[in-house]
């Protein structure tokens, strides 16, 4: 029985790897500037391996730039459909929408 759950648990963990390398990728080939390529970056792995979106402080923190600037570029994400925003009392929490940036990288694919 533990061996059949650390069977369950290593697929889990090969299969999220396999999409953040496969999301990393069509990132860098959509997004090449740094400060959007980090904001994307942290929002997919939130989305991949985190229970819970995240804050914009959170995010401004982790990509050591300003809660307005944070805004701003999600504002632009949130234009594009590519963000879930979901409400935790008064904060929004933030996710990537993985379903819109393959969409986005089947119209465009470079």
């Amino acid at each position: 029985m533990l061996q059949t759950a650390i069977t369950n648990i290593y697929e889990k963990l090969y299969e999220k790897r396999e999409k953040l390398i496969h999301y990393t990728e069509i990132i860098e080939t959509l997004f090449p500037k740094d400060l959007i390529h980090k904001i994307l970056s942290v929002l997919l792995q939130n989305a991949l391996f985190g229970e819970i979106g995240i804050s914009i402080h959170e995010l401004s923190v982790v990509c050591d730039c300003s809660d307005s600037t944070i805004r701003k570029y999600m504002k632009q994400f949130n234009n594009g459909k590519m963000l879930r925003i979901t409400q935790d009392g008064k904060l929004l929490r933030y996710d990537l929408d993985l379903d819109t940036l393959d969409l986005l990288h089947i119209l465009d694919p470079l």
